[in-house]
């Protein structure tokens, strides 16, 4: 009998974490080959249609790893969505904020930001590297 492993990760709580769990969670999908269905390359097929019950079975696997992966805010800001595609676009609307004020506060930050005494060279990186990210994220072009 082949064994389940379980796959653990942070869920997400706060803004901050988004492009991470995001990394993350889509990586996940894709290896649970249903990464098609939530970003909605795969739409749903007519419940007539074969390929129906194999597109249901995707769609409830990740839904069902989509919502417990979520922190109490955001279950609560996705409890009335219907379908995997519906989670994935409400979270991005939330966390993938692309207004002028959002990415100049972001880039304030970025070009601000000093390494600070008793941190290591890897979590300073780590924090730039993160906060370009975010920067990315937000439609923000991030220099080399």
């Amino acid at each position: 009998m082949e064994s389940q492993q379980q796959f653990t990760f942070q869920p997400l709580v706060k803004k901050s974490d988004w492009t991470n769990w995001k990394f993350v969670m889509s990586n996940h999908l894709r290896a649970k080959d249903c990464f098609d269905v939530v970003d909605g390359s795969t739409k749903k097929p007519d419940e007539k249609d074969a390929s129906y019950k194999s597109w249901l079975t995707r769609e409830n696997r990740a839904i069902d790893i989509l919502g417990r992966s979520l922190g109490q805010t955001y279950l609560t800001h996705v409890s009335h969505c219907t379908s995997s595609f519906e989670v994935w676009t409400k979270l991005k609307t939330l966390c993938e904020t692309k207004d002028a004020t959002h990415s100049f506060a972001l880039s304030e930050r970025f070009f601000n930001y000093r390494m600070e005494s008793g941190i290591s060279m890897n979590d300073y990186v780590a924090k730039v590297e993160s906060m370009a990210a975010d920067l990315r994220a937000a439609g923000t072009e991030v220099p080399s």
